[in-house]
Protein backbone atom coordinates (compact mmCIF):
# COMPACT_ATOMS: atom_id res chain seq x y z
CA UNK A 1 0.00 0.00 0.00
CA UNK A 2 1.49 3.27 -1.51
CA UNK A 3 0.80 6.46 1.12
CA UNK A 4 -0.27 8.75 -1.67
CA UNK A 5 -1.86 12.06 -0.02
CA UNK A 6 -2.25 14.20 -3.20
CA UNK A 7 -1.88 13.54 -7.30
CA UNK A 8 1.42 11.18 -7.60
CA UNK A 9 3.04 10.31 -10.78
CA UNK A 10 3.81 6.98 -10.19
CA UNK A 11 6.85 5.38 -12.77
CA UNK A 12 7.35 1.78 -13.17
CA UNK A 13 10.76 0.43 -15.38
CA UNK A 14 12.14 -2.41 -15.87
CA UNK A 15 15.66 -2.79 -15.33
CA UNK A 16 17.80 -4.81 -17.67
CA UNK A 17 18.18 -5.66 -21.57
CA UNK A 18 15.24 -6.96 -23.46
CA UNK A 19 13.95 -6.97 -27.59
CA UNK A 20 12.01 -3.43 -26.89
CA UNK A 21 13.46 -0.84 -25.61
CA UNK A 22 10.07 1.41 -25.76
CA UNK A 23 8.61 -0.35 -23.38
CA UNK A 24 10.35 -0.68 -20.36
CA UNK A 25 8.76 2.19 -18.47
CA UNK A 26 5.16 3.06 -17.64
CA UNK A 27 3.41 6.08 -15.87
CA UNK A 28 0.56 5.92 -14.09
CA UNK A 29 -1.03 9.20 -12.33
CA UNK A 30 -2.64 8.63 -9.36
CA UNK A 31 -5.00 11.19 -7.71
CA UNK A 32 -6.66 10.01 -4.64
CA UNK A 33 -10.17 10.36 -3.59
CA UNK A 34 -10.31 12.94 -1.50
CA UNK A 35 -12.94 11.61 1.60
CA UNK A 36 -15.92 14.65 2.45
CA UNK A 37 -17.47 14.78 5.66
CA UNK A 38 -21.50 14.84 5.37
CA UNK A 39 -23.65 15.26 7.96
CA UNK A 40 -26.81 13.70 7.11
CA UNK A 41 -29.94 15.49 9.65
CA UNK A 42 -32.82 13.87 9.18
CA UNK A 43 -36.02 11.73 11.18
CA UNK A 44 -36.42 9.27 9.14
CA UNK A 45 -34.82 5.59 9.92
CA UNK A 46 -32.63 4.44 6.74
CA UNK A 47 -33.77 6.78 4.25
CA UNK A 48 -33.08 6.19 0.86
CA UNK A 49 -30.99 9.36 1.13
CA UNK A 50 -28.57 7.91 3.55
CA UNK A 51 -28.47 4.47 1.43
CA UNK A 52 -27.34 6.63 -1.36
CA UNK A 53 -24.49 8.30 0.52
CA UNK A 54 -23.57 5.00 2.23
CA UNK A 55 -22.65 4.05 -0.84
CA UNK A 56 -20.18 6.58 -2.08
CA UNK A 57 -16.56 6.18 -1.17
CA UNK A 58 -16.00 9.30 -1.00
CA UNK A 59 -18.35 10.09 2.02
CA UNK A 60 -17.79 9.94 5.41
CA UNK A 61 -21.29 9.97 6.56
CA UNK A 62 -22.43 10.93 9.67
CA UNK A 63 -26.36 10.36 10.41
CA UNK A 64 -27.92 12.57 13.27
CA UNK A 65 -31.88 13.57 13.91
CA UNK A 66 -30.70 17.01 15.45
CA UNK A 67 -28.74 19.79 13.75
CA UNK A 68 -25.02 20.11 14.91
CA UNK A 69 -24.16 23.34 16.50
CA UNK A 70 -20.40 22.18 15.71
CA UNK A 71 -19.55 21.94 12.12
CA UNK A 72 -15.99 22.15 11.69
CA UNK A 73 -14.78 19.62 9.64
CA UNK A 74 -17.98 18.86 7.77
CA UNK A 75 -17.69 19.51 3.91
CA UNK A 76 -21.35 19.21 3.60
CA UNK A 77 -24.62 19.19 5.50
CA UNK A 78 -27.80 17.70 4.02
CA UNK A 79 -31.30 18.47 5.76
CA UNK A 80 -33.96 15.65 5.25
CA UNK A 81 -37.66 17.45 6.26
CA UNK A 82 -36.03 18.71 9.48
CA UNK A 83 -37.63 21.62 11.33
CA UNK A 84 -34.41 24.33 11.89
CA UNK A 85 -34.05 27.86 12.06
CA UNK A 86 -30.68 28.46 11.21
CA UNK A 87 -28.82 27.10 8.36
CA UNK A 88 -25.12 25.63 9.13
CA UNK A 89 -22.25 27.45 8.08
CA UNK A 90 -20.83 24.89 5.60
CA UNK A 91 -22.27 24.17 1.98
CA UNK A 92 -25.91 22.38 2.75
CA UNK A 93 -28.50 21.12 0.75
CA UNK A 94 -32.10 21.19 2.82
CA UNK A 95 -35.00 18.86 0.82
CA UNK A 96 -38.67 19.36 2.02
CA UNK A 97 -38.35 22.25 4.48
CA UNK A 98 -40.66 21.88 7.14
CA UNK A 99 -39.76 25.57 8.62
CA UNK A 100 -38.74 28.92 8.11
CA UNK A 101 -35.20 29.78 8.31
CA UNK A 102 -32.72 32.85 7.97
CA UNK A 103 -33.26 32.61 3.78
CA UNK A 104 -36.99 31.73 3.63
CA UNK A 105 -40.52 31.75 5.21
CA UNK A 106 -42.83 28.85 4.75
CA UNK A 107 -45.84 28.78 2.71
CA UNK A 108 -48.97 26.67 2.68
CA UNK A 109 -47.96 23.31 0.53
CA UNK A 110 -48.43 23.42 -2.91
CA UNK A 111 -50.65 20.23 -3.33
CA UNK A 112 -49.36 18.13 -6.87
CA UNK A 113 -47.62 20.72 -8.35
CA UNK A 114 -46.33 20.14 -12.16
CA UNK A 115 -42.55 21.24 -12.67
CA UNK A 116 -41.97 22.57 -15.86
CA UNK A 117 -38.25 22.13 -16.25
CA UNK A 118 -34.85 23.18 -14.91
CA UNK A 119 -32.23 25.43 -16.47
CA UNK A 120 -29.68 23.94 -18.59
CA UNK A 121 -26.87 25.78 -17.89
CA UNK A 122 -26.27 25.20 -14.51
CA UNK A 123 -24.04 21.88 -13.22
CA UNK A 124 -26.29 21.48 -10.31
CA UNK A 125 -29.06 20.69 -12.99
CA UNK A 126 -27.22 19.66 -15.66
CA UNK A 127 -28.57 16.76 -17.51
CA UNK A 128 -31.81 16.39 -14.71
CA UNK A 129 -35.35 17.07 -15.89
CA UNK A 130 -38.15 17.23 -13.42
CA UNK A 131 -40.78 17.36 -15.75
CA UNK A 132 -41.39 13.84 -15.57
CA UNK A 133 -41.74 13.76 -11.57
CA UNK A 134 -44.77 12.83 -9.93
CA UNK A 135 -44.94 14.94 -7.00
CA UNK A 136 -47.90 14.92 -4.26
CA UNK A 137 -46.66 17.94 -2.89
CA UNK A 138 -44.39 20.45 -2.11
CA UNK A 139 -43.28 23.17 0.27
CA UNK A 140 -44.19 26.65 -0.74
CA UNK A 141 -41.43 28.98 0.19
CA UNK A 142 -40.75 32.62 0.08
CA UNK A 143 -37.43 33.46 -0.71
CA UNK A 144 -35.80 36.14 1.74
CA UNK A 145 -32.85 37.31 -0.47
CA UNK A 146 -31.25 36.87 -3.75
CA UNK A 147 -31.37 33.60 -4.67
CA UNK A 148 -30.74 31.30 -8.17
CA UNK A 149 -33.57 29.58 -9.28
CA UNK A 150 -32.76 26.14 -10.85
CA UNK A 151 -36.42 24.92 -11.04
CA UNK A 152 -40.37 25.74 -11.10
CA UNK A 153 -43.33 25.15 -10.80
CA UNK A 154 -46.14 25.84 -13.93
CA UNK A 155 -47.58 28.22 -11.68
CA UNK A 156 -43.65 30.19 -10.95
CA UNK A 157 -43.02 28.82 -7.58
CA UNK A 158 -39.77 27.84 -7.08
CA UNK A 159 -39.08 23.78 -6.87
CA UNK A 160 -35.11 24.06 -6.82
CA UNK A 161 -32.77 26.91 -6.36
CA UNK A 162 -29.73 28.22 -4.85
CA UNK A 163 -28.48 30.56 -2.54
CA UNK A 164 -24.63 31.98 -2.45
CA UNK A 165 -23.43 33.16 0.86
CA UNK A 166 -20.16 33.28 2.24
CA UNK A 167 -19.96 30.32 4.65
CA UNK A 168 -21.37 28.17 1.48
CA UNK A 169 -24.03 27.80 -0.97
CA UNK A 170 -27.28 26.58 0.17
CA UNK A 171 -29.43 24.68 -2.33
CA UNK A 172 -33.22 23.78 -1.63
CA UNK A 173 -35.46 21.24 -3.16
CA UNK A 174 -38.87 22.40 -2.38
CA UNK A 175 -39.60 18.60 -2.87
CA UNK A 176 -39.27 15.62 -0.14
CA UNK A 177 -37.94 12.84 -1.72
CA UNK A 178 -40.29 11.06 0.24
CA UNK A 179 -44.05 12.81 -1.46
CA UNK A 180 -42.88 11.96 -4.87
CA UNK A 181 -40.66 9.75 -7.24
CA UNK A 182 -37.40 11.61 -7.52
CA UNK A 183 -35.32 9.23 -5.66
Amino acid sequence: ELPINSPTLLTATLNGEDALEADNSAQLILNPMQQTKVLLVTEQQRSPVEFALESMPQVELTVSENLANDFSGYGLAIINEVQLRKLPSVPTFVMGPRSDSDLWALGEPLAKPQATGTRADHPLVEGTDLRDVIIDRSASLRPAEQFTELAATASGAPLYWLFDRPSGEVAVLAIAPRTSDIA
